[in-house]
């Protein structure tokens, strides 16, 4: 036997049993403290909401932390209390050390410990009075120490919270040479009630300076900030963080650093390379001594003096080589030395001033030259992309002797001219060196943080940057990821079958089907159809709302599909009857709609909507649930049930569920389900061919007042909606339609179909 297919669980919505993550700071969440009040087997569980935020202390290297509780309820010795609110205040230690987890290896960063906090709680007036009266006299004191007592582990699960934005590598009592390296552990602490700051040294001593006086953030907008294509291409947010760099600082890990590892190094190498035999041996040479070392590793000793003892002033004392100049006007090679090389801020552009110089002896006298000259560098951000715009004039030439003036501009031709080697050294090496060194290292200057993956993924970039005199100051945009809390409050009606019995005595049937056009003779099958009774049980649940929940009233009402032609097309959307019944324990009559086999739709099995008066049988409460019985008699039916409830804040909610009831029922024989795959392969074919000649499309005229859509295309539509739906009673009702409006019918079909037919549907037959 095949039985007509059936629901037998329709399950309402259910609440997902998951647990939780918590974000202390991201906004409201809900969760349930066991108070430590009364005996240790029998504590009474406080659900509450929870709300925290900061309150930062200006100067200080800590935070306040407010929790706003609310919408309390437990139930101590019987009694019920609700409504139970006030406030918890913690304050929290900001120190400076490596990320929880983090490897040594990593950066610090500003870290909120919660580990060991306990906090004070304040209970507001009307809860307190309310514990009082109802569980007397002290008891809202005692409630407040359970609370204070169940928070201190809360807070302690939260641990500590590393502060991402930023973070520096410590090296105690050595001098930084690299921006995001420090000299000392740093200063944390807020600038202002929006801005926390990290106050470090690069020099050595690490003293000096006073926090009090920085009470401007630097980084506060109108509008927010978002990095327009992030890891998954979407935009998502991001937050400023502002670097701060006094002139010394950077000299020291910007400037000297750019002196040392462009200008001093590429000279060094530009004087050494012509000693060696081949490029083999001068590489040979350039990786054990000089060459930029692996990340981690110190250069070689060799290598570390032969640079300091060619440093130039500011950032050294000594000069280093240009190269050497031979002349047969000179008595010796004429050594070009480069004896300054100063990287200054300026307004709104860094400075790079240089002088070189030297002494030429010739047998009438010596001539002294110096070339002095500046290169001005505007760093120009686009797209956090940071791009130098450079300005190098021609230098300034002094050559001075007691001889001739000119033999003096023969030489100076020779030594100084635009094709000598100083210029060229200077000009197409150490300037453009270090204008790339120095745009580098304000790229790099905004320090990277250890955040764990997919969030290293994440992007970050050079938002803007500002030059005065006595500082720079940089403002980096990091992407901000905000985890809001699941706080979701909503009622829901759960519903679920419980048992299913037969009623009735079964009734036998026969179902004629006729003859078709596409080739199958009319025939007969036997059926039984079958009646059952069905139980389910419905009850209230909430999620993430004040308790108590009370419940203000239960209904139900009888619904079903409808037919959309008189070719029996289905809305399966239901249809309420509007005819409510109050939900209380014992009999009642659901009136509407249901659905009876005693007349068959093939191949669908649907049979045909009377008015019916079920009868419904309920036990159980309004607050435990119900228990809810329909009988098989009563046909084919939808019902829904509606809550309304409110919650212990006052508000009223309201929710609700349908199921489907199937009492009335048909057992066909498998030779009517061979029978119909076989009848719907062969109606395709015959359908195909007779439409092979049908155009899809054409322009007629609608003359003022008459109808835009006849009959005819009006049930071709609802025939290409049941092909689009593959509802198998689309073939029928096409049979049916060249029945009624002749073979012209399969033209109007032509017209509104989209896709070739692949169903069907039936009249009503008798049975």
């Amino acid at each position: 036997m095949t039985v007509r297919p059936r629901n037998l669980k329709t399950p309402g919505h259910q609440p997902s049993r998951r647990r939780k993550k918590i974000h202390i700071l991201s906004g409201k969440f809900r969760t349930d403290l066991i108070l430590p009040i009364g005996p240790v087997t029998n504590r009474p569980r406080l659900r509450v909401f929870l709300e925290a935020t900061l309150r930062p202390v200006v100067h200080k290297s800590n935070v306040e932390v407010s929790i706003e509780i609310s919408a309390g309820f437990t139930t101590s010795a019987g009694r019920s209390l609700n409504n139970i609110g006030g406030t918890a205040t913690v304050v929290v230690p900001i120190t400076f050390e490596l990320p929880p987890g983090a490897p040594s290896t990593e950066p610090q960063t500003p870290v909120v410990s919660f580990s060991g906090t306990s906090p004070t709680v304040v209970l507001n007036q009307a809860t307190r009075t309310q514990v009082d009266t109802i569980s007397g006299q002290g008891a809202a004191d005692r409630l407040t120490s359970g609370i204070r007592e169940a928070l201190t582990p809360l807070l302690g699960l939260i641990g500590k919270i590393s502060i991402q934005a930023t973070g520096f590598f410590i090296s105690p009592g050595v001098p930084s040479t690299r921006p995001n390296q420090l000299s000392a552990l740093p200063t944390v602490a807020w600038i202002n009630s929006t801005a926390l700051g990290v106050f470090g040294y690069y020099r050595v001593p690490a003293t000096g300076g006073d926090i009090h006086r920085k009470t401007d953030d630097d980084i506060t907008t109108q509008t927010g900030d978002v990095f327009t294509s992030g890891p998954s291409g979407f935009p998502i947010p991001g937050r400023r963080v502002a670097i701060l760099m006094s002139d010394v600082g950077f000299r020291l890990v910007i400037a000297c650093p750019a002196v040392r590892e462009t200008v001093v190094k590429g000279l060094i190498t530009f004087r050494k390379r012509p000693k060696f035999a081949n490029n083999d041996a001068f590489n040979d040479w350039l990786n054990s001594s000089i060459h930029p070392p692996p990340p981690g590793f110190p250069e070689s000793v060799s290598g570390k003096a032969m640079i300091d003892s060619n440093m130039t002033a500011p950032c050294g004392s000594n000069g280093t080589l240009i190269t050497t100049v031979s002349s047969e006007l000179t008595q010796s090679d004429t050594a070009i030395m480069l004896e300054r090389f100063d990287i200054v801020l300026a307004p709104d552009m860094v400075t790079t001033h240089f002088r070189a110089g030297g002494n030429v002896k010739l047998l009438v006298g010596d001539i002294a030259f110096h070339v002095t000259g500046d290169a001005f560098v505007t760093p120009l951000v686009r797209d956090g992309i940071v791009s130098p715009l450079v300005n190098i004039p021609h230098p300034d030439i002094d050559v001075h002797g007691g001889i001739p003036g000119d033999i003096i501009q023969l030489i100076s031709n020779i030594i100084l001219g635009s094709t000598s080697p100083i210029w060229a050294v200077i000009q197409s090496m150490a300037m453009e060196r270090v204008t790339q060194a120095i745009s580098e290292a304000i790229r790099t200057a905004l320090p990277s943080s250890s955040l764990p993956p997919p969030l290293d993924k994440l992007p970050k970039r050079i938002a803007s940057i500002e030059i005065l005199p006595d500082s720079i100051k940089l403002i980096g945009l990091v992407s901000r990821i905000f985890a809001p809390n699941e706080l979701d409050p909503a009622l829901f009606v759960d519903a679920s079958a419980e048992n299913r019995t037969t009623g009735a005595p079964p009734i036998p049937g026969q179902l004629n089907v006729p003859n078709t056009n596409w080739g199958y003779e009319a025939t007969s099958f036997y059926y039984r159809r079958t009646f059952w009774g069905e139980s389910f049980a419905i009850h209230l649940k909430s999620r993430d709302i004040p308790l108590p929940v009370t419940v203000v009233s239960w209904d139900m009402e009888m619904g079903n599909f409808s037919f959309l032609s008189p070719f029996g097309a289905i809305d399966p959307r239901i249809s309420w009857s509007g005819n409510k019944v109050p939900i209380t324990t014992g009999p009642h009559i659901l009136s509407g709609k249901a659905e009876h086999l005693t007349g068959i739709y093939p191949p669908t099995l649907n049979g045909p909507l009377t008015n019916t008066d079920a009868a419904v049988e309920v036990s159980g409460d309004a607050t435990n649930g119900w228990k809810i019985k329909f009988l098989g008699t009563d046909g084919n039916f939808s019902v829904r049930f509606i809550a309304t409830a409110r919650d212990g804040s006052g508000k009223t909610w309201t929710a609700e569920t349908s199921i489907s009831h199937h009492g009335d029922q048909l057992e066909m024989s498998p030779a009517y389900e061979t029978y119909r795959a076989s009848c719907d392969e062969k109606f395709r074919t015959w359908f195909a061919r007779g439409a092979s000649g049908i155009h899809l499309g054409g322009l007629v005229i609608v003359h003022a007042g008459d109808p835009v859509m006849d009959e005819q295309i009006r049930e071709s539509i609802a025939i290409r909606d049941l092909l689009s739906r593959g509802d198998a009673s689309a073939f029928i009702s096409a049979q049916d339609g060249v029945k009624q409006f002749g073979p012209e019918f399969l033209s109007s079909m032509g017209k509104v179909l989209i896709d070739p037919l692949i169903s069907s549907r039936a009249t009503p037959l008798s049975t």
